[in-house]
């Protein structure tokens, strides 16, 4: 179910539990949408320790910032997700709990070294490497 609150000029969708509202876009002044991608995120989410990411984290940036090993648990792809995920730090970023498929379409671990960034998105059941 999708939402345009011109109260607050968001473009909203409703999380797989059908609990709560999350923003997936704006409205500007000439009542145009404008949807989060990776291009457009929402805000940026820090992150120093193992975590397990919502939906509520879709369309930010995602910026892993330690020295040791973090895992970060993925949503299960109920839905349209996109996530940028950046890892400043010296430990390996690994992802878990999805199915990742690369560009040539084969499922792959992802793991990110320092200073490496992956795009992420989802169709509603397998997450895509973009």
């Amino acid at each position: 179910c999708t939402w345009l609150d011109t109260n607050s000029n968001l473009v909203k969708r409703r999380n797989a539990a059908n609990t709560s509202w999350y923003s997936i876009g704006t409205i500007n002044a000439d009542g145009k949408i404008m949807l989060f991608n990776t291009h457009g995120h929402s805000g940026v989410k820090n992150i120093t320790a193992n975590t397990t990411l919502t939906e509520d984290d879709c369309n930010n940036l995602i910026v892993v910032d330690s020295a040791s090993a973090v895992t970060l648990t993925m949503p299960t792809a109920t839905d349209y997700m996109a996530f940028k995920i950046y890892n400043k730090g010296a430990g390996t970023v690994s992802l878990t709990n999805g199915t990742f498929y690369d560009t040539t379409g084969s499922s792959t671990n992802l793991s990110l070294s320092q200073y490496q960034s992956v795009d992420l998105h989802s169709d509603g059941t397998n997450f895509y490497v973009i």
